[in-house]
């Protein structure tokens, strides 16, 4: 993915990433409702009714898949827009056994509590039957409903949405031609349709993992060593979406258990065509969710904060208006949608109530669900929160790996957070260029730019860095960075000379490691800023770019600075 290219046609790239994904999960539904209306029109009220009394059990396996799903996809497209694809790879491996362990385990626990689950919600007799048919091959059908909900958003990371919306369109049709085959013309009742859905499911699987085979697929299965951090990492990450899910699952549950202890099975048939439609839109939401979370992941891989947060911006004010335009079409035609089941008059009634009642949910859920999705997207700076023996550690290991280092140790500068102070920094204009290139240049760089701009220099004139990608991230010779030069803003000769880019830092408070030493110490004291102080302190970083303010460079090598930072 450009990031360049993103940040300049971001409308675009949310539409290019969210609408196959919205496409696929609204294709999910459409299987879900064609199972529906076929089940409705050539079975019954009751095996309507019967399906939805299990309907948490799959949000439950829904939860399962996103928790691992999205926190595993996070991670993996953090590491991608950190160019570590390797780690990627591995990352999606653990993600797809974890899922596979995941599913086996449900399956297992549901069909154990088959009998508690229908004595709780008082199902016996035809609409226990119809329970048990349909359910008892779904049990196989959920578990390969995750893997292809995972692989799809593993897909996306790759930077291929639209495979993801392919397979669904040829499974949605594959669903219907079944539904038809076994539901009306064999009569296989609920059985038929559950058989369908798990054959759906199985296709879309196969035809999904044949693209992590093909050549060019850059995160794809690779041999790996279970990495227990990478996978608490990806629970806590995708934690959000299980909780959420779960809450559905809980929800669903009890308006089941009030409906059938007080309404019957009417009222549980019209909860579950209203629930098709709340289905339908929260896979939307989860669709933009989708959409936006690997281009959110690789913003903040690549330090693109800002960015991240605009796209969020933009997919609500979305959201917001389908939102808005669902809750009035079903509002108005909530009675003429429920008839397409063949349902009863008086079913049909309650489900036009309920879409009365339910009219602020399609406006709110929006702004859950992709909120949800991108704070996990993310992710976090757990590194601001490590022990100090983890800290030690990894510093260590940094400070050995990195070409800075030359030799120095983390004791030479155990205590330069106590030399950290928060000071008030005055506005002020520089005239900069921008660079591309390896830091280790940076000396070359800055002979040419201070003899070019000699000329508008005076005694007060200070020479700033600001460096923008950080080399342990972005490819060492790829890094951006903008060497500057004070200046008056209304110097005349400014004014001759257009092609000067100049910009205007503002003023206001900052972290200052006022520096003297030599410059391989300086790696040092960014890992104290970054990795201790700011945990310590209880500081964090804000948009405001990161700056060096030179102020003496000797022959020997010794400078005097200030590091700017916060």
């Amino acid at each position: 993915m450009d990031i360049r290219q993103l940040k300049e046609n971001k409308l675009k790239t949310i539409l290019q990433f969210s609408i196959p994904s919205i496409i696929a999960m609204l294709l999910q539904t459409v299987i879900t409702i064609t199972d529906g209306y076929f089940t409705g029109n050539y079975v019954g009220d009751n095996a309507l009714a019967a399906i939805n009394l299990g309907l948490p059990i799959l949000y439950v396996y829904l939860g399962a898949g996103l928790c691992v799903g999205v926190g595993g996809s996070v991670i993996s497209g953090r590491l991608l827009g950190a160019k570590k694809r390797q780690k990627a790879s591995e990352v999606f491996s653990q993600t797809m056994v974890t899922a596979v362990v995941i599913g086996v385990i449900l399956s297992l626990a549901v069909f154990v509590l088959f009998t508690p689950i229908l004595g709780f919600l008082r199902a016996d007799g035809e609409l226990s039957g119809y329970f048990i048919d349909y359910y008892r091959i779904m049990l196989f059908t959920y578990p390969l409903m995750v893997l292809g909900t995972i692989l799809g958003m593993f897909i996306r990371v790759n930077g291929k949405p639209q495979l993801c919306m392919l397979v669904s369109i040829a499974g949605c049709i594959l669903n219907v031609v079944l539904d038809y085959m076994f539901v009306a013309r064999m009569e296989l009742g609920v059985k038929g349709s559950a058989i369908g859905s798990l054959l759906v499911q199985l296709v879309t699987v196969l035809a999904q993992l044949m693209f992590f085979f093909l050549p060019d697929t850059i995160v794809r299965f690779r041999r790996f060593v279970f990495d227990r951090a990478i996978g608490k990492e990806m629970i806590l990450n995708g934690s959000s979406e299980f909780i959420g899910e779960m809450a559905s699952a809980i929800s669903m549950f009890a308006f089941n258990y009030v409906l059938m202890k007080y309404v019957g099975a009417d009222g549980v048939a019209a909860f579950t065509i209203l629930g098709f439609v709340v289905y339908g839109y929260s896979m939307v939401c989860i669709g933009f969710g989708q959409g936006i979370s690997p281009i959110v992941s690789i913003c903040w891989g690549a330090k693109e904060k800002e960015t991240a947060t605009k796209i969020r911006s933009i997919t609500n004010r979305i959201l917001l208006a389908i939102g808005t335009l669902t809750a009035l079409s079903f509002f108005v035609a909530g009675k003429r949608y429920a008839e397409i089941f063949g349902c009863s008059n008086s079913i049909a009634d309650m489900v036009a109530t309920g879409f009365r009642i339910y009219t602020i949910t399609f406006l709110a859920m929006g702004y859950d669900v992709t909120g949800s999705m991108y704070f996990t997207s993310c992710g976090d700076a757990k590194h601001l929160d490590i022990s100090p023996a983890d800290y030690r550690r990894s510093s260590e290991q940094m400070v050995e790996d990195s070409s800075f280092s030359h030799g120095m140790t983390l004791d030479d500068l155990d205590d330069a957070g106590s030399k950290i102070t928060v000071e008030y920094l005055a506005p002020f204009t520089v005239l900069y260029e921008r660079k591309k290139g390896n830091y280790h240049n940076l000396s070359d760089e800055w002979c040419d730019f201070i003899e070019k701009y000699r000329y508008l220099a005076t005694k007060d004139t200070l020479y700033i860095e600001c460096t923008i990608d950080d080399p342990s991230i972005t490819d060492e010779d790829g890094c951006m960075y903008e060497l500057c030069q004070t200046v008056i803003p209304d110097h005349p000769v400014l004014k001759d000379h257009p092609e000067i880019l100049l910009h205007d830092f503002e003023g206001g408070k900052y972290a200052v490691y006022h520096f003297k030493g030599v410059p391989q110490l300086l790696f040092m004291v960014y890992q104290e800023i970054f990795c201790r102080w700011l945990s310590r302190t209880g500081n964090e970083l804000d948009e405001r770019p990161i700056i060096d303010i030179y102020r003496k460079i000797e022959e020997s090598g010794y400078m005097e600075l200030s590091l700017i930072h916060i």
